[in-house]
């Protein structure tokens, strides 16, 4: 059998996550490979969305993504302090415009309350017109730690010091097979330009990721792991909204969607 190259930890994916575990895991194993399959990092999801440092209220209680996020909104201000990673920690106020959301936000905030999210405040009409004059509501629930972040500069962070600890990064390098050979992988990448293996598989793949799966053998129907896409849409405004904090609405019933909404970048 011809040698080929072995690593110990091989992730896929060089999005936020990817390059977060692979910072994260490189300073304790050797030979840590990520492969991603972009010209750099972080050129799908990690980019393509409202840079927003969520406070975690409205997951489902004891959902891990509650925890992760209330957990996390902490941390990754830390982080962004310690590393001089931009961001700003502006608010956001979900705001009610009629009778029927106003009775709802109470139960929001009861509920946030449950995951651990325990700034919230409500707010009436008169302290909604002081923190944002252009916005026409009846009443409000503030939070304080909702904020927003430089996700390009959290990625950059990442990958430098991942690859300062020996980890390689390899770009243009989409796998496009997976074998399993007795609890290791063997990869190939490119239909075949280049095969390795690895004692350790970690899936970052992001909207690709249940074709990771398939492809390492995974039956992804049996285990509810196949991805259902959901799309939003962005819009800018001219001229710029005059509004100081991020604005939601009070969420639609039965809709994946937050609504529509209004952010602000670090611009």
């Amino acid at each position: 059998m011809t040698d080929i190259d072995t690593f110990n930890i091989t992730i896929i994916g060089a999005g936020v996550i990817g390059l977060a575990i692979a910072e994260e895991l490189s300073p304790h194993y050797e030979r840590v490979l990520v492969v991603e399959r972009n010209i750099s990092f972080g050129q799908e999801t990690s980019s393509r969305n409202s840079e927003v440092i969520h406070a975690g209220i409205y997951y489902p209680h004891g959902f891990m993504k509650s925890a992760f996020c209330t957990d996390g909104n902490q941390l990754l201000y830390k982080l962004c302090r310690e590393r001089n990673i931009p961001y700003k920690r502006i608010g956001k106020l979900i705001v009610a415009t009629n009778d029927e959301e106003c009775k709802k936000l109470e139960s929001i905030k009861k509920h946030a309350e449950g995951n651990g999210v325990l700034d919230l405040t409500l707010l009436g009409k008169k302290q909604i017109l002081t923190l944002e004059p252009e916005v026409i509501a009846k009443a409000a629930i503030f939070s304080p730690s909702t904020g927003i972040i430089d996700s390009h500069s959290l990625m950059r962070s990442f990958y430098v010091n991942a690859e300062s600890n020996g980890a390689i990064v390899a770009f243009r390098s989409e796998v496009t097979a997976i074998y399993n050979e007795n609890g290791s992988y063997e990869l190939e990448t490119n239909r075949g330009e280049y095969r390795f293996r690895t004692k350790l598989l970690i899936n970052c793949a992001g909207l690709y990721s249940d074709k990771i799966a398939a492809m390492a053998g995974m039956n992804i129907d049996h285990h509810g792991y196949r991805l259902h896409y959901c799309k939003g849409n962005y819009f800018s405004a001219s001229p710029v909204p005059k509004v100081h904090h991020l604005i939601y609405p009070v969420p639609p019933d039965n809709t994946v969607s937050l609504g529509i909404h209004a952010t602000r970048d670090l611009g």
